[in-house]
């Protein structure tokens, strides 16, 4: 599934095909292609309930190989252009949300982002109105993730992010919670259905959430995509899923931050977080310097620096993992400075343990009165 539409396995053979004759040149993966492209010898209906030939079709029609099948090209180009009119793009006129994600207006996934037919025809098409077409609405939609929607909300978690103090999604079913890390990971995207999926649990039913808060029949009277609720229990409502909340709006995103030909900041900005859990503490120190954390824990690094951190329990302490642009629990963290960029360093108690009885380091701390006598050490 892609898309909520149908990837056959020919599909993905077509797929395959054009990304490696992009690779290799290959003209044998070139015919493959071609023969089993729709659009071979006219143009046809690239992705439907039983078929999905977008992303084969994008791979062609960005190639930089020698084309030696100009008609099949000329047919995905037409083809791409009349769908992302009809499926997308040019919805956003007759809706009064503005968007143009595909189909209807979204049911379940109502944060979602399905414009990558508009995405591949705003970046093929010679037509100067198609391409100020496209980019309308792909900003448009843009915009209503970002806070142009019913509860003025970035429809994403923010946390350890230059956002984070925007108005924004704080709880999801999603990784970052009670998973070993703290906080939650910038990005994720929550459905926010209030359709029940599984009444008989109430993770399953999120008219739980609003039956005693919102007026009786919020699905079919309230505006679309006001409705959310902080609660990181109720999956149906809150979960963040790669397929149906996240592919497209990377995409979208992505996109579109590539034709502002933005760079990030000259010296973008690293910040350093120390979180003491129940009484632990150390350091986060960097390489190259400037971060000394505890005492000094941001730094402006010039574009492009990798920047390396190294995390160091003080005595008792024990380093438990990076959460924000680290993660993992090594000592040592890696990254590029592209943009700013926040990292939070977690510190916990060291209970490694009880020393055993008569060991050269007991020093007679945990002694016994005779030899008959059994020691037992459980850890929590």
């Amino acid at each position: 599934h892609l898309d909520d539409g149908f990837l056959r396995g020919r599909d993905l053979k077509m797929m395959a095909a054009a990304y490696l004759y992009n690779v290799t040149g290959d003209q044998a993966y070139e015919d493959i292609v071609n023969s089993e492209s729709v659009c071979s010898s006219t143009p046809s209906t690239l992705k439907n309930s039983s078929r999905n030939q977008i992303y084969a079709t994008a791979a062609y029609l960005m190639t930089n190989q020698t084309v030696h099948y100009p008609t099949l090209q000329q047919n995905m180009k037409t083809q791409i252009i009349s769908e992302a009119l009809s499926t997308e793009a040019g919805r956003m006129d007759s809706r009064p949300s503005r968007r143009s994600t595909e189909g209807g207006a979204p049911a379940y996934w109502r944060t979602a982002h399905f414009v990558q037919r508009s995405i591949i025809a705003h970046a093929v098409a010679d037509d100067p109105n198609d391409k100020d077409l496209f980019r309308k609405a792909l900003c448009l939609e843009a915009d209503w993730g970002l806070g142009r929607n019913p509860l003025n909300m970035i429809q994403m978690t923010t946390a350890f992010t230059p956002l984070q103090s925007k108005r924004s999604v704080t709880q999801a079913y999603t990784s970052g919670r009670d998973d070993g890390f703290a906080g939650v990971h910038p990005g994720h995207t929550p459905y926010m259905n209030l359709n029940d999926w599984s009444p008989g649990m109430v993770m399953g039913r999120p008219s739980a959430l609003y039956e005693n808060s919102y007026p009786a029949h919020v699905t079919s009277t309230w505006p679309i995509g006001e409705a959310y609720f902080p609660s990181r229990w109720v999956w149906a409502h809150n979960e963040f899923t790669p397929r149906q909340t996240m592919r497209g709006k990377m995409a979208l995103y992505g996109y579109l931050y590539g034709l502002s030909g933005n760079q990030g900041p000259a010296n973008p900005m690293l910040t350093v977080t120390n979180e003491a859990i129940d009484g632990g503490s150390g350091t986060v120190k960097s390489q190259p310097g400037g971060i000394d954390c505890d005492s000094d824990c941001n730094e402006a690094y010039p574009q492009g620096t990798t920047v390396t951190l190294t995390a160091t329990a003080a005595n008792g302490s024990v380093f438990s993992g990076w959460s924000g642009a680290c993660s993992g629990n090594n000592s040592t963290c890696e990254l590029t400075m592209g943009m700013n960029r926040s990292v939070t360093a977690t510190f916990e108690p060291d209970d490694s343990g009880t020393i055993p009885p008569d060991s050269d380091e007991d020093n007679g701390k945990n002694s016994r009165s005779d030899s008959g006598g059994c020691f037992l050490s459980i850890l929590f």
